[in-house]
């Protein structure tokens, strides 16, 4: 309700409150990608999660690891601290500043097998309380390991072109020869892809040439 002024042109106007981030609730939405490298003894892994905050901010992420997976880092700027639990295989990760803009991070992990050759059920890590993630997940191999079958539980498998070609190439820098074998996208937090990995076997060739002598008496291969 408003009185005005005796004035020939009244003017009202308003200005919108300013929205405060750190007043609302987070909401975030993610997007997880997956390598699965296969080595002797060991599966290395790398995941990249990409974060879109929709409302409020972020000072920490948390995530779900499968087991047997064990994390060895976490790659990103902003990152104060960090801490895996073992035994409720959780991963809490703090910022040296609450986000309130799409990020990202890079973990690393490292799963534990049996001599080549081998059969390994690998999960995917998932973002808690995330209002919905989906993801891609991919193997690739070295040149001294053949990757022998690939089977799927909750993926469909997707053209190599689409996996994201920089994670291959950022980690092909400390593994000379990795090259992406197989490509899966998933939307369930319960996507199990099982690997059978077997060491590469010598290849040799032998190039020869041989003479043969006949004459009434005997016979020469040289």
């Amino acid at each position: 309700d408003l009185v005005l002024a005796p004035v020939a042109r009244a003017v009202i106007g308003w200005k919108p409150r300013a929205r405060d981030t750190k007043t609302e609730k987070a909401v975030f939405y993610g997007e997880l990608f997956h390598l699965f490298i296969p080595t002797a003894g060991i599966i290395e892994g790398v995941h990249d999660a990409q974060v879109r905050p929709a409302q409020g901010q972020l000072s920490e992420v948390t995530f779900q690891i499968p087991p047997a997976l064990t994390i060895t880092d976490v790659q990103a700027e902003f990152v104060s601290s960090w801490l895996f639990d073992p035994d409720q295989r959780v991963l809490r990760v703090q910022f040296s500043a609450a986000q309130a803009r799409p990020f990202a991070l890079r973990l690393r992990s490292q799963l534990a097998t049996n001599p080549l050759p081998y059969q390994q059920t690998n999960g995917v890590i998932t973002l808690v309380q995330a209002a919905g993630q989906v993801g891609m997940a991919g193997v690739a191999t070295g040149p001294e390991v053949q990757l022998d079958t690939v089977k799927e539980e909750g993926l469909s498998a997707i053209n190599l072109e689409d996996f994201p070609a920089a994670l291959v190439s950022e980690t092909a820098q400390k593994i000379p020869g990795l090259t992406l074998r197989r490509a899966f996208r998933y939307a369930e937090a319960t996507a199990r892809i099982v690997l059978s990995a077997s060491a590469v076997q010598p290849d040799v060739r032998v190039e020869t040439q041989e003479t043969l002598s006949l004459s009434e008496d005997r016979t020469v291969l040289a």
